[in-house]
């Protein structure tokens, strides 16, 4: 579905950044990235055919930056998202992330990159028996960080404005606040990469501002470097690059 008039005109103004950042996506200086793509390929197999998501796709993200992939849905954005957390197995290509090539990687070594990288995934992934508090604390013992775990997952939950809903579990807290929780999970333990499908979508706009906010001093203070999947206008500004997804490719200038 594509994007509203507002979100064109929201794009428009930032067409000159977006055009020129993705001519020189190849282009970085070696060193100063956290995500290196080149050439992927990845395909969707079902019924006994293929369905191609990623033609060719090449792309570097830098360190300490925020960076939006916009477009239409079908476009491979989310994909794109998860090869980058490793929660996919890379297929055609080169991917490097954090220093870590994943066309070889090992299940192991997978595991332990991602355990350097927050999620926020659109549909939250609470589980409805922990509360808030042991939903984000949870983040911090799958690292094995055993000691003051609960004064962490109350710090990273009062970033987000829910300082109040530490004993809450998910089914007595609205849509929203489960959104803000995902969010407390995952950057409760600093990670280098932040990855998002969708972090704002079902937040209000005073809530959204309150994040978009959060994540540039996460940027600018600890040197974490995100990647977001949105439709969500109100991002755009936060943004140091937005980049337009078509038909598995990157569509550079191009207002989705």
């Amino acid at each position: 579905m594509l994007a509203s008039k507002d979100d064109a005109v929201t794009l428009d103004s930032t067409a000159e950044r977006t055009t020129e950042a993705n001519e020189d996506a190849g282009e970085r200086p070696a060193g100063s990235q956290v995500v290196r793509a080149r050439e992927i390929h990845y395909d969707y197999v079902s019924g006994g055919g293929s369905l191609p998501v990623l033609n060719g796709l090449s792309l570097d993200i830098a360190e300490s930056e925020i960076v939006m992939l916009t477009g239409p849905s079908g476009s491979g954005k989310t994909t794109l998202l998860t090869l980058i957390g490793a929660l996919r197995t890379i297929q055609r290509g080169s991917l490097e992330v954090l220093g870590k090539e994943l066309a070889c990687a090992s299940g192991a070594d997978r595991l332990t990159l991602r355990r350097e990288i927050g999620f926020v995934f659109q549909t939250h992934n609470l589980l409805d028996a922990l509360t808030a508090s042991q939903n984000v604390s949870l983040a911090l013992e799958l690292k094995s960080v055993c000691r003051e775990n609960r004064d962490k997952a109350a710090d990273a939950l009062t970033k987000v404005g829910l300082g109040h809903r530490l004993g809450h579990r998910p089914n007595a807290m609205s849509i929203g606040e489960c959104q803000r929780v995902s969010i407390a999970r995952a950057i409760v333990n600093r990670p280098r990469l932040l990855l998002a499908d969708e972090p704002t979508a079902a937040l209000d706009n005073k809530s959204t501002e309150r994040m978009l906010a959060m994540f540039r001093d996460l940027v600018d203070a600890e040197g974490c470097s995100m990647i977001a999947v949105t439709h969500d206008p109100r991002t755009m500004d936060v943004a140091d690059r937005i980049i337009a997804m078509d038909d598995g490719r990157l569509h550079p200038g191009t207002p989705l």
